[in-house]
């Protein structure tokens, strides 16, 4: 599947093949030490497993608190470039850009650390780092505090996090948490990651992923990521995804039923974006000619999911249009009429439906007049 389009958005009815399409282009990723992403926002999507070519998550909650322990050693960077863009990403979503590590360490097996690794210099310094979390009460603060001494105590944690999978293993660890502050009733409240909601958790672990997978990436493929998420955050969700990939050229290719995110996303990168219409047995088509910005979400809903709202301005105007065209003969009456069925049978407001059945009944009388002219 390509695409002159960087973005590249697959619409169509349930049972279309949008979601094979998406399969099929992750079984075919690159080889050559490029990389492919592959999110699924819905647990009915299996996408394959390519080795080194191919990396997915599986948006569900038991793959999120995996994903989000296993690339948080990502924000301790000692240099805070990464703190820094997960603060960002948090401010965007309505938290405080400030993380608590929260960890449960077992006092009685800290001298067994010498006899988990190897290399004696990495043992003292994850034996240091956590003697240090124990004073602190096993808290560590992600910020964009950016002096020395947060840097070097970010050093530290990295190596924890980085080895945390196999200090829990080894029962040093007992658990750990993030913590999260958010602002409820003008009062700052304290949110174990467990406890943020879905959408929350779906935008921060998403963002881990992309975020820490990000070297040679060369697609990113994505299925329905609106579940769970506002139509605020389906709006700014491909905002989202370009704080995660930064510069990355890599090209994204998403399927979805959201007419919000399509919307969204044309409206801030409309020369990077295309809407491709996927049928069964029929060939694809584009939605909006290069250059064609769409006016409104109606339009989008009409055009991209074939949708008629009851209260549809769109439709009016696309109504008024059409009969002006047979009017001045641009258009033939047959044309006409089956333009204005089209529309009467995706109405689902029976008043609408029953205009428009209306208007179709004059169609003779105008192409008529037409002629008489």
């Amino acid at each position: 599947m390509s695409s002159r389009s960087r973005l590249l958005f697959l619409v169509g009815p349930n049972g279309s093949g949008k979601t094979r399409r998406l399969i099929d282009l992750a079984k075919s990723a690159p080889s050559g030490g490029r990389t492919t992403l592959a999110i699924a926002g819905t647990p009915f999507t299996a996408f394959p497993r390519n080795g080194r070519r191919l990396t997915s998550f599986s948006i569900s909650p038991k793959q999120i608190p995996r994903v989000v322990a296993k690339n948080l050693v990502q924000f301790f960077d000692a240099e805070g470039r990464d703190t820094f863009d997960m603060s960002d990403l948090l401010s965007a979503i309505g938290l405080e850009p400030v993380v608590d590590i929260k960890i449960e360490i077992n006092e009685d097996k800290l001298d067994e650390i010498s006899d988990l690794f190897r290399k004696a210099e990495e043992a003292r310094s994850i034996s240091s780092a956590l003697q240090f979390l124990r004073s602190n009460e096993g808290r560590a603060t992600l910020s964009q505090d950016s002096s020395g001494y947060t840097r070097s105590l970010r050093g530290q944690n990295r190596l924890v996090f980085k080895n945390i999978r196999k200090l829990q293993r080894s029962g040093i660890v007992k658990s750990f948490d993030l913590i999260f502050l958010k602002r409820e009733n003008y009062l700052l409240q304290q949110k174990e990651f467990s406890k943020l909601s879905s959408g929350e958790q779906t935008i921060i672990s998403t963002y881990l992923f992309i975020k820490a997978n990000l070297d040679h990436l060369d697609l990113l493929i994505i299925d329905e990521p609106e579940n769970s998420l506002h139509p605020d955050w389906q709006r700014q969700y491909m905002k989202f995804i370009h704080m995660a990939i930064g510069y990355s050229e890599a090209e994204i290719v998403m399927a979805t039923h959201s007419p919000i995110l399509v919307s969204g996303t044309l409206a801030n990168y409309p020369d990077d974006s295309s809407v491709i219409r996927v049928a069964d047995n029929a060939p694809d088509r584009s939605v909006f000619a290069k250059g064609d910005e769409p006016g409104s979400v109606e339009e989008i809903l009409w055009k991209a999911f074939q949708t008629i709202t009851p209260t549809n301005h769109f439709l009016s105007a696309e109504i008024s249009d059409l009969l002006q065209n047979v009017i001045e003969g641009e258009i033939s009456q047959a044309e006409a009429t089956k333009r204005l069925e089209e529309f009467r049978e995706r109405s689902y407001d029976q008043t609408q439906s029953d205009l428009i059945s209306q208007i179709s009944s004059k169609i003779p009388t105008l192409a008529h007049h037409a002629e008489s002219y």
